[in-house]
């Protein structure tokens, strides 16, 4: 579970490896709970539910759980008159994080449709309310609004304060929930919260909870993760500021004088970071090997941000066909050439060459030679490696799910 939860963010498979999962009867989804004892953080699940969920989705219930016990959603819940609002608020301010933030796509959990978005809440309402709000601000428009829907929840929420003594709202444990934080370093800390934006900036105090009567599970085999992954953790990476040198050239009249900097003149580099609208191009082989893959392969390349990436979808055969994300559909059939796709990139982006390219195959066509291989990223379905060229990333999708 650990390797899986470190292709959202460290700070989820930090926490896993810190605590302890437990079965227990006594709640009827998944919660976390922290001991006064100074046991470890206990993940509970009820066996049912659990055995029931797909892979997926047993991710984001663990994230989404982390998230919640973070943002210190218990104490922050636990003077306000409506818990039943205060359950929805919580739940579409951690949902909107993990897709927005942590790279889950929601397209791929079972039955999201009944889950709590912005979109299915406020279905029924004139207006559908932007994803970025803080929960103290959904808890207002909710209890404001007449027209919502109260969906599923992801998880049962124990820091509510009728959650009874081990409730999360009770300040008692904060001091252990901090500890925990810390002892994952400042660059994580500061990483995590850059991540979680405004709502960060509302946590407080934290609490404790002890429920449930427990039996241990054992050890896990650590499942695998998702290759949509990748193309997120690729896509961020590529996504730093780049250095841009720049040329200083000291005044000639100051050529003899050491130690003197004239009014006006820099000793610096003139390097400076520039940060730009990331261009990720998708190519999908339309030949028919990997068409079961194209529903997930359209919802992870929907998923990245638009202010940050210019995504550009393809798929293709012995041509390029030019996709619309708003039209989920793919164009193909024939036989498969990767040399048109460099072609394509030439030809279409005149000069501006992608940051990142992902190319879905099973790796049987005919050679390419890109102008910068270090940015292409080979999604194989098959260990077939002869039309790869050299220098570019193989991420075969057996390791994966």
């Amino acid at each position: 579970m650990a390797i899986a939860l470190e292709g959202y963010h460290d700070i989820f498979s930090s926490l896993w490896e810190m605590g302890m999962p437990l079965f227990t009867e006594s709640i009827s989804t998944a919660a976390i709970v922290f001991s006064s004892s100074g046991e470890p953080i206990q993940f509970l699940f009820n066996p049912k539910f659990w055995e029931e969920l797909p892979r997926y989705d047993r991710d984001f219930v663990v994230c989404h759980e982390m998230l919640h016990v973070i943002l210190n959603h218990g104490f922050r819940s636990v003077n306000l008159p409506d818990q039943d609002v205060a359950n929805i608020a919580a739940d579409l301010a951690v949902n909107h994080l993990l897709i927005s933030r942590f790279g889950f796509v929601r397209e791929l959990l079972r039955d999201w449709e009944n889950l709590v978005w912005v979109d299915t809440v406020f279905r029924d309402s004139s207006s559908i309310p932007p994803s970025t709000l803080t929960f103290e601000e959904f808890y207002e428009l909710i209890r404001r609004s007449f027209r919502v829907r109260f969906c599923a929840l992801a998880d049962q929420h124990l820091f509510l304060p009728d959650a009874g003594a081990g409730s999360l709202s009770n300040p008692r444990a904060a001091k252990e929930v901090d500890a925990l934080l810390q002892d994952l370093g400042s660059g994580l800390l500061e990483d995590l919260i850059s991540e979680l934006g405004r709502e960060a900036e509302k946590t407080v105090e934290r609490g404790d909870q002890i429920v449930g009567i427990t039996m241990k599970v054992a050890q896990p085999v650590p499942p695998k993760i998702a290759w949509e992954s990748i193309v997120r953790r690729q896509c961020k990476r590529s996504s730093e500021p780049r250095k841009v040198p720049g040329w200083v050239f000291p005044d000639r009249r100051f050529a003899g004088v050491h130690g003197v900097i004239p009014p006006g003149f820099s000793t610096s580099s003139g390097q400076q970071s520039e940060k730009h609208r990331q261009k990720c191009v998708f190519f999908i082989d339309a030949s028919g090997s990997v068409w079961d893959l194209r529903n997930r392969f359209f919802a992870v390349a929907a998923s990245l941000p638009e202010k940050e990436y210019e995504v550009i979808l393809c798929s293709f055969d012995c041509s390029v066909y030019l996709l619309d994300l708003a039209k989920p559909e793919i164009k193909g059939g024939g036989g498969t050439s990767f040399a048109i796709l460099e072609k394509w990139i030439v030809n279409e982006l005149r000069g501006a060459y992608p940051d990142v390219v992902f190319v879905l195959t099973d790796g049987m066509g005919d050679l390419v030679r890109p102008k910068m291989p270090e940015r292409w990223h080979w999604l194989l379905t098959m260990d077939y490696r002869q039309c790869v060229p050299s220098g570019s990333a193989v991420h075969l999708l057996s390791n994966f799910w």
